[in-house]
């Protein structure tokens, strides 16, 4: 299965056979369809068909022009290498055990709320909970009568505190699912103010299941006071110990819960002059950045009155933000030539 899904960087060629190894995208064997019983004698190393950093094309695969073609476009380098053998799914060719359990674990759906509700401002054991729930493996009454219900057990101490929170972060909750409750998270805010409302889900879980063991289990009688209390402190640390940054328009939810707002702190602020090139000459700026793992690159280009002459941009996926720089650089010399 490795051998199936790996691929050879050519180098020298002496590590690689000629026949078998897959260095093309296919091994000769497959393509020639070459039978099974001369597998053994063909022991060829991919160094033979080299000479000076050129291919030298054997010459019963000139009746193959397809083959020989593709062989020809592959690029050797100019300098001896060490042949690399890499694992294709691996943007650097390692297969490490994560890899390697990826491709054998069957593909399966990833729910988005798997990642939302762990956060570093939120205590893991409150999370836990609200995770528990939400796989409907949290022990409620539903749950015990029905085995796998998934919808939280209603009542007027659980519905009175998700009104109340639902003022204080200016939301209505839907209380039909467990699922629900997190559609009250805006797709569109401030990184703080996301951890605020799913530290303030969480937190109200957890609480609630609090009180019902209390209930349940110790027949004490609970106070929504103090659980409106003891909630809206949970919230205040998590929104204090937030390290993201939140925006003007979010200061007046955080308020509600004593939270000092978190904005982004600029180290020092340089003057940049744009510096023109010498009479008739073009100069070219180019720059590469890197936003949610996916990278990009930009060029501008401006003569000695700085006057704009055209420019490029182009997004690069995943890659790092040294190759976007380095690509900005290629491409603006490429347009230049």
């Amino acid at each position: 299965m490795v051998y199936e899904n790996s691929i050879w960087i050519i180098g020298t060629g002496k590590n690689i056979n000629l026949w078998s190894d897959n260095w093309m995208g296919n091994n000769l064997v497959a393509l020639l369809d070459i039978p099974i019983e001369l597998f053994p004698s063909l022991d060829a190393s991919l160094a033979s068909a080299i000479i000076n950093s050129k291919w030298q094309i054997p010459p019963f695969l000139l009746d193959h022009p397809l083959v020989a073609a593709n062989i020809v476009e592959i690029t050797l380098p100019a300098s001896p290498l060490p042949d690399r053998r890499v694992w294709k799914q691996a943007s650097d060719g390692l297969l490490t055990s994560k890899l390697a359990h990826q491709f054998l674990l069957a593909p399966h759906d990833t729910v988005e709320w798997a990642t939302l509700i762990w956060r570093a401002c939120i205590p893991p054991s409150h999370s836990f909970v609200f995770w528990r729930l939400m796989l409907s493996k949290l022990p409620t009454y539903e749950n015990i009568q029905l085995r796998g219900c998934t919808l939280v057990s209603i009542c007027d101490f659980a519905v009175a505190l998700w009104r109340w929170l639902g003022a204080q972060l200016n939301c209505s909750f839907s209380l039909s699912s467990v699922a629900s409750l997190l559609d009250c998270v805006p797709r569109q805010c401030s990184s703080q103010l996301r951890d605020v409302f799913v530290a303030a889900i969480i937190h109200t879980v957890h609480a609630i299941w609090l009180a019902r063991n209390s209930i349940r289990f110790s027949s004490a009688k609970v106070s929504i006071h103090n659980t409106m209390i003891k909630i809206s402190s949970l919230i205040a640390l998590s929104g204090i110990s937030s390290i993201r940054n939140c925006l003007s328009s979010d200061i007046n939810i955080l308020k509600n819960f004593l939270i000092s707002p978190s904005h982004s702190k600029v180290k020092e602020i340089v003057t940049i002059i744009w510096k023109p090139p010498t009479i008739n000459w073009v100069k070219a700026n180019t720059d590469g950045s890197i936003v949610n793992s996916i990278s990009s690159y930009g060029g501008i280009f401006c003569d000695f009155r700085g006057s704009f002459l055209g420019a490029f941009a182009s997004n690069l996926g995943e890659v790092s933000v040294y190759e976007a720089e380095i690509t900005g650089l290629m491409m603006a010399m490429e347009f230049a030539a």
